[in-house]
């Protein structure tokens, strides 16, 4: 990351450069909209090799006045100096995310150059755990939850730690707001939450075409249910305002599925169009009552009687019918599916929540959901299962079946012939 770029940097520096100034903000050193708090910005200067300075704005502030003039290097990380340059007459160094700050700094400054700091893949954050001394397998995990910000790679637990932390901030208005600013260059008070985002770069301007994804499906499933309590109409806003902005995808895969969730949970009649089978582009009514109880949600990476049992899903309302469930999963790596809908005829319909045109299914994981299911109903288990796909509203008509992909138990088999695949735009 930038902050690992920027050690790097410093300690080629010092071997030649006597003189320089250091300015940071740490994160707890932020206001709750994450622009740095002037005094709490810590500033360490060497001059003649020598460290002079070591302390925070507030306390050092006079002093930096004094010996600004003789610095022939100032970095800045996180952080811009609360104070004229005026004097100054060496390089600045500064490390910062795409915003309209950096921009109006390239703009103003005519002679400078950039370097675009890539997120960190899964082989370099091995090679540094081996160099540290961090275990190889804490950071197989950490990249699980977070992929490629390298603070939280080499800490026990870290990674889950902190996206568990910043989804708690995460709103509708907030991601819209965010990622509108990050892709038309307009001042916001609003920042990116930086665990729970990356900024992918293609183009050789950084900030020209930047695309947002979230650090890991983990994270993504999380910022959907937290989005669920918002109400309908955010959502629906946050959707269409999102639509236009190009490289908002993982952003807005969260979104809609929190909007879908929302939708079935709000209860209506729906029209199925069968995508399979004999019957391809026949269609089915369903008719789905409001949910009032919360879906049942699972911790695991694997659905079985014991992490999920059948109790919690398949409850009798007494009338000889059941009470329409939601199962959500929120782990890194679920069977296939985002969520399952048990209905009051005792159906169940796996749920597959998308905006793409294409998303094949595992096997691995439809092999699980079926066995689970299959021991549910015993002998009453149908031959196919319904898998619906949730799309957008535009992309129903268009949609086809998927495929399955992958192998069981390093086995070729196809799951496809026990689902039934049907799909529903909302």
């Amino acid at each position: 990351g930038k902050s690992t770029c920027l050690a790097y940097l410093l300690a080629q520096y010092r071997r030649g450069v006597k003189n320089l100034g250091i300015f940071y903000a740490s994160k707890s050193a932020k206001s709750i909209n994450g622009m740095p708090l002037a005094d709490e910005i810590e500033c360490v200067v060497w001059k003649d090799g020598a460290q002079i300075i070591n302390g925070k704005y507030s306390k050092v502030g006079n002093e930096l006045t004094e010996i600004i003039a003789d610095l022939s290097l100032i970095v800045m990380d996180g952080c811009s100096m609360p104070f004229s340059l005026e004097t100054f007459s060496g390089a600045v160094i500064v490390a910062a995310s795409p915003s309209l700050y950096v921009k109006n700094l390239e703009d103003a400054i005519f002679s400078h150059y950039y370097f675009t700091m890539p997120p960190t893949d899964g082989n370099e954050a091995k090679a540094m755990a081996k160099i540290i001394g961090a275990a190889e397998d804490v950071v197989a995990d950490n990249l699980s939850y977070m992929n490629g910000i390298t603070r939280y790679l080499f800490q026990a637990g870290a990674a889950k730690a902190k996206v568990c932390s910043d989804v708690e901030s995460v709103s509708a208005s907030a991601i819209m707001r965010m990622v509108s600013m990050q892709a038309s260059n307009k001042r916001d008070e609003m920042v990116a939450v930086h665990s729970l985002v990356l900024w992918i770069v293609d183009d050789e301007k950084y900030c020209a075409k930047p695309r947002f994804e979230m650090v890991s499906r983990y994270a993504e499933r999380l910022v959907a249910k937290k989005l669920v309590s918002e109400t309908m109409e955010d959502l629906r806003n946050a959707r269409r305002s999102m639509a236009p902005l190009s490289g908002a995808e993982g952003y807005a895969g969260a979104l809609f599925e929190a909007y879908a969730v929302r939708t079935l949970q709000e209860g209506g009649n729906f029209t199925m169009r069968r995508l399979n089978g004999s019957n391809a582009n026949g269609t089915a009514s369903i008719s789905i009552p409001r949910l009032t109880t919360a879906p049942v949600v699972v911790e695991s990476n694997t659905l079985t009687a014991t992490q999920v049992s059948y109790d919690d899903v398949r409850v009798s309302d007494g009338n000889g019918m059941w009470s329409p469930r939601l199962l959500w999963p929120s782990t890194t790596n679920f069977p296939t599916f985002d969520c399952f809908y048990f209905h009051t005829d005792g159906t169940v319909f796996p749920l597959q929540m998308t905006i793409h045109m294409v998303h094949a299914l595992k096997n691995s994981g439809a092999d699980n959901a079926k066995k689970y299911f299959d021991k549910m109903f015993g002998r009453q288990k149908p031959s196919q299962y319904r898998a619906v796909f949730v799309v957008p509203k535009d992309n129903a008509a268009s949609f086809t079946a998927q495929t399955f992909k992958g192998n069981v138990a390093s086995k070729a088999v196809d799951l496809g012939q026990y689902f039934e695949q049907w799909v529903i735009g909302v």
